[in-house]
């Protein structure tokens, strides 16, 4: 399922609401949180390699550092699985990135060429920018 404008200015629509009615009566923090939200990130990333504080989403022309809620991305994807590419939503939260639960992945096995220039891309991108830890 691709995102479209009109599914993204929904999402916003919502979280405005949300947080200009407040009908659940959120505390402030937990207002703020929902509001971080329209700085979401939405679309197919390559889920690279693990660090030993998050996993590094390629995508987007940058890398992020993605650290999963609840439990470690690892558990779900073994460094062995990796690259893996996938659809994710990357969320903001209490300064650091994490996803919406659902990753959508795709089975596709790399070659040695192609996991070269992923690697290329990396070093690239993480010498022009760094990994983004928070959105």
């Amino acid at each position: 399922m691709e995102l479209t404008r009109d599914d993204a200015a929904w999402f916003d629509d919502v979280i405005n609401r949300i947080v200009a009615d407040n009908p659940l009566c959120f505390a402030e923090r937990e207002l703020s949180l929902v509001a971080s939200w329209n700085k979401r990130i939405a679309g197919d990333f390559l889920i690279y390699k693990h660090l030993k504080k998050y996993t590094v989403f390629m995508g987007n022309g940058a890398l992020y550092g993605v650290v999963g809620i609840v439990s470690p991305i690892e558990k779900l994807f073994p460094s062995f699985a990796l690259p893996r590419y996938s659809r994710v939503v990357l969320l903001p939260f209490e300064g650091k990135i994490i996803y919406d639960s659902l990753i959508g992945t795709y089975n596709i096995t790399y070659g040695s060429g192609i996991r070269k220039r992923f690697n290329e891309e990396y070093l690239e991108l993480k010498n022009i920018a760094g990994v983004i830890t928070s959105l």
